[in-house]
């Protein structure tokens, strides 16, 4: 199974990246950086290693492909590492789903697996229609799994199913085939014609034996 790609994603980058710097106390100071990739990307700054959020001491800026952190009235405790941290959404391009066998009133249980950056938008497909959940089936998303089941199947059911796997930098589809086998409906009603044939069979006879006894031999019994 080939799943389809509809959007290529571009790792982040920096074009220009951070520098040291020596700068005096009290002053202002700004660290930036350029970078680049598919949009959009997520921009966190640490300081030996800790996250920095925007506050009043600290005012993180994001424009177009530049980014920077602000500092106001450098103190001592300002010293140290400042780190960037780029992310983009990102969908792995192979989300697997295998194809099955079922027999007639079963439940069949469609997963697939797939890797990247939520949230996650998943739809379910048998042929071309969208499969909501509903009374003969259920749809649902674990973490980077999803899943699709189908209750009580018959004949009618088989067919190509797909899933659809989307986030904010494109999407994957992955489909698989179901068979439902029909051998057991139709022993079922080779069955019921046997017996309801034998049946007939022996009723055909009393009515001979009572209304034309002459036609049959007086040792018969029914």
């Amino acid at each position: 199974m080939i799943p389809l790609v509809t959007e290529q994603v571009i790792a982040p980058s920096f074009i220009k990246s951070l520098v040291d710097m020596q700068e005096i106390l009290g002053s202002f100071v700004q660290i930036c950086c350029k970078i680049s990739g598919s949009l959009p990307i997520s921009v966190e700054w640490q300081k030996d290693g800790t996250k920095i959020s925007s506050g009043v001491k600290h005012k993180l800026i994001q424009q177009d492909n530049n980014v920077s952190i602000e500092i106001e009235q450098l103190e001592r405790s300002d010293a140290g590492s400042y780190s960037c941290k780029l992310t983009n959404a990102t969908v792995l391009s192979n989300v697997i789903v295998c194809s099955q066998a079922a027999l007639p009133n079963g439940t069949v249980r469609f997963k697939g697996t797939f890797k990247g950056t939520p949230p996650f938008t998943v739809k379910w497909f048998k042929d071309k229609t969208e499969l909501m959940t509903g009374p003969t089936c259920f749809t649902g998303l674990e973490g980077q799994s999803c899943f699709l089941e189908l209750y009580s199947v018959g004949v009618t059911q088989s067919g190509v199913y797909s899933c659809q796997v989307s986030n904010d930098a494109g999407s994957v589809r992955c489909s698989a085939d179901l068979t439902v086998k029909g051998s057991t409906c139709i022993f079922y009603i080779n069955s019921c014609v046997a017996v309801f044939i034998s049946h007939m069979h022996r009723w055909l006879k009393r009515v001979i034996l009572s209304h034309f006894p002459s036609f049959l031999p007086t040792s018969s019994s029914s």
